[in-house]
């Protein structure tokens, strides 16, 4: 009698845990990723590009100095989705954003403000790539 009682505890214990887990910690589908592009020249002198294009290019910096770009993130959709960026590339210890890991509500937007930090680095072309993931909850 008493195997009988302990096997339906470690039973219950073994199905209502993960079931709990689940509800708890949702996990995210990718709804969207968008690949977006990002470019700057070290120089001698400072130089800017204002295409307002789906690339962030940040012109010409001298070394050890600081661009900024920003862009708007939207979502049209009827539920809130999490925003994930991830800097990739040369250039990516020297990307700062002022917003990551963050949710935009339904019909909401959210501007995010990017850096690039040019450390003392040799002159030219440098690039990356900024992954924007968009996630939505599987429960929604």
């Amino acid at each position: 009698m008493r195997v009988s009682i302990l096997v339906g505890i470690i039973a219950a214990i073994v199905i209502i845990i993960p079931a709990f887990i689940f509800l708890v910690y949702q996990p995210l589908e990718i709804e969207n990723v968008i690949m977006m592009p990002m470019q700057v020249k070290v120089d001698s002198t400072f130089g800017l590009n204002a295409d307002p294009g789906q690339k962030l290019i940040f012109g010409r910096l001298l070394p050890n100095s600081i661009g900024e770009r920003s862009f708007m993130i939207e979502n049209n959709n009827t539920y809130p989705l999490t925003i994930t960026i991830t800097p990739q590339g040369q250039i990516e210890s020297w990307v700062v954003l002022s917003e990551n890991n963050f949710v935009v509500g339904p019909m909401g937007k959210k501007e995010v403000i990017v850096q690039v930090h040019a450390p003392d680095v040799a002159f030219g072309n440098y690039t990356g790539n900024l992954i924007v993931e968009f996630r939505k909850r599987l429960l929604s």
